[in-house]
């Protein structure tokens, strides 16, 4: 099968730059031609003005052309998007449609039915716009705190959704989690074309870009069972440094927790400085800054327990499912994703979001994290997320979607 991959990256890295690479890795090592479609942010210039701004979000004109080029070059059976967000703009799911190409998205955040993407607001959970004209996010200034910024987001939803780019022009969507699919359906998304799978985790604990099919993926995964070597207690943070993801929860609770272990917070954002001046004082702390991904590995070998202390749904946790794969235990907060991914007490625990104290004292018994971790990979092995049943996945909802647009077309 020929695939375009399509994808807006971020200036700065996250979980949808990585599944984007593994999807591609994937796609490729089982046989199939991937042709990739990407800008960056990192092309906004500085000062890029509001105008230009608001006039590419809605509908890049440029972005377009070039898609409807890549398809005449290529000749694709499905392009498949992953963000189209600020610069591809979805006129590109009109291109496709012109072009006679069924389109599948991935819904990788809630940028759908909130402007800021998060469904949160006052680090906490906000429905207000959930299956609603999201005025009321450009009242709050819910984009970057921009009344503009947060306009012309609002003017790109209530365009698309007025023109019915999302129900027409996109033939299928992937949500990650059944809770997410339940969201994106009280959003106003056609359920009978969301089809859930979960993301792949391609590698022993990892963001790899090379996946490792199934009996070379346990192979690897009983590797790194064996080669756990934790010299001390470690409890290890992997993420974005930002409000939404509850850091400052995490050190918080390592404040009241007493614990003879060490705290290792791996990656960086714009919270880093705030979280440093928090945790000044405290011993064992240790901020990392961004690693790469064998060294990520490394930590998740050498780590007692991984911690998710997010306050806003997540619509899939990569780190969770890397967690698992190496067997190791997993705290995370007890919403969104997380809550339907991990059976508390079984492959991992759950506390009440942003509730420090109740953080404080599940980290506090470190015997009864450990029992988890292995329940956790044998969750994991028998999932979607192994590399070779996740690519089966992604086939079939790729002819769901070309059986769609066939449909519609007749």
């Amino acid at each position: 099968m020929k695939i375009l991959a399509v994808h807006n990256r971020y200036q700065h890295p996250g979980g949808e730059d990585s599944v984007f690479e593994t999807e591609c890795a994937m796609l490729s090592a089982a046989g199939h031609t991937v042709a990739r479609f990407e800008v960056s942010n990192d092309a906004i210039p500085a000062g890029w003005g509001k105008c230009l701004f608001f006039f590419k979000t809605i509908w890049n004109r440029r972005s377009a052309r070039a898609v409807r080029e890549a398809i005449r070059r290529g000749k694709p059976d499905v392009a498949h998007f992953h963000n189209t967000f600020p610069l591809i703009s979805p006129a590109a799911y009109h291109a496709c449609a012109a072009e006679g190409v069924p389109v599948v998205q991935t819904l990788h955040n809630f940028r759908y039915c909130c402007l800021n993407a998060y469904l949160l607001r006052d680090a906490k959970v906000c429905e207000l716009c959930l299956g609603k004209n999201p005025w009321r996010g450009v009242v709050r200034k819910c984009y970057r705190d921009s009344y503009a910024q947060s306009f012309a987001v609002w003017a790109m939803l209530t365009t698309h959704r007025a023109l019915g780019t999302y129900s027409r022009k996109v033939d299928a969507y992937i949500a990650l989690t059944e809770f997410g699919k339940r969201k994106f359906v009280e959003a106003g998304l056609p359920e009978e074309k969301i089809y859930v799978k979960g993301n792949a985790v391609a590698g022993s604990a990892g963001r790899l870009t090379a996946p490792v099919f199934t009996s070379g993926y346990r192979e690897a995964s009983r590797r790194t069972l064996l080669t756990r070597h934790p010299p001390d207690q470690v409890v290890l943070y992997v993420g974005r440094l930002s409000p939404e993801k509850g850091p400052d929860v995490l050190v918080e609770a390592w404040k009241n927790s007493n614990l003879n272990a060490r705290l290792v917070i791996i990656g960086d954002g714009p919270e880093r400085a705030a979280l440093e001046k928090q945790a000044a004082g405290l011993s064992g702390v240790t901020f990392a800054g961004t690693l790469t991904a064998p060294q990520v590995a490394d930590w998740m070998r050498r780590a007692t327990v991984l911690v998710i202390p997010s306050v806003c749904y997540e619509t899939f946790s990569l780190t969770l499912n890397e967690a698992a794969a190496a067997g190791l235990p997993v705290v995370a907060s007890d919403l969104g994703a997380f809550a339907a991914c991990v059976k508390d007490g079984e492959t991992g625990f759950l506390f009440p979001p942003g509730d420090a104290a109740a953080l404080a004292r599940v980290l506090s018994d470190p015997s009864k994290l450990r029992a988890v971790g292995e329940n956790a990979r044998r969750a994991f092995l028998a999932g979607e997320s192994v590399p070779e049943k996740n690519v089966a996945r992604l086939l079939e909802i790729y002819k769901k979607a070309k059986d769609i647009k066939n449909k519609k077309d007749t």
